[in-house]
Order: C-alpha cells, then structure tokens, then sequence
C-alpha cells in the first residue's frame, strides 16, 4: 500500500483472526530485565513480541507479515522500515 493511501477500517474478524495466529506460531521465552520473560513470536504471518508475567501477556506488540516478507524472524527497527516512505 502506497503511503498516504487510505485502507478500509479493520474488521472485528479480521482482528481476531490476528489474535488467533500466534498459538500456531514458534515463540521463544527469554528472561526480561525485569519480572517475566520476554517472548518473540514469529510464524503463521506473524511476527512480534510479549512480555508475559505469571502465565500473563502483559504487553504484546503483533504485526502481520505477509508470505513475501518471510525473510527472518526479527522485527525491523522503526527507522528501517519507515525508509520505504522516504524519498
């Protein structure tokens, strides 16, 4: 999608759908800093993370990845993936 185009408001089934994705997704616990582990999620058109305290995601950050962006599983810095927008 072009930068500036406008998509259609998501759908509750579309959202769903992305919150059902990662039980079919490999996720890797890390310990945190702090209390909890650190949790990467990649797979099933998903990729992200979560802060998960006592059997508790506290904090998630989900994004889809669609089939051509399969290239890895890290999450690119913010500065990275905006340079597609700059001219």
């Amino acid at each position: 999608e072009a930068f500036g185009a406008v998509a259609a408001p998501p759908s509750v089934d579309s959202a769903r759908r992305l919150l059902l994705r990662p039980s079919n997704a490999q996720r890797t616990a890390f310990p945190s800093p702090g209390l909890g582990h650190d949790v990467r999620i990649s797979g099933n058109g998903v990729v992200g993370a979560a802060l998960v305290h006592e059997d508790v995601a506290v904090h998630m950050a989900l994004f889809r990845r669609r089939q051509s962006e399969q290239s890895g599983p890290t999450i690119r810095r913010p500065s990275a993936r905006a340079e597609r927008y700059i001219e």
